[in-house]
């Protein structure tokens, strides 16, 4: 969750911390998440998201 977290919306935060901060960042960041959203017994992270899906004909 991290990783994809890092590559999107993290991005502008990482980028502005030097490296020995961002680390610590990353690392907090990371074990908040997992005690935010845990793994299900399968492994499975479900993060509860609304998604809205339209499908449009014209």
């Amino acid at each position: 969750m991290t990783e994809w977290a890092a590559g999107t919306s993290l991005r502008p935060y990482l980028e502005a911390l030097p490296s020995g901060p961002r680390e610590a960042f990353r690392d907090a960041y990371s074990a908040a998440m997992m005690q935010a959203y845990p793994q299900r017994e399968n492994g499975v992270t479900l993060l509860p998201f609304k998604r809205l899906f339209i499908i449009a004909n014209v």
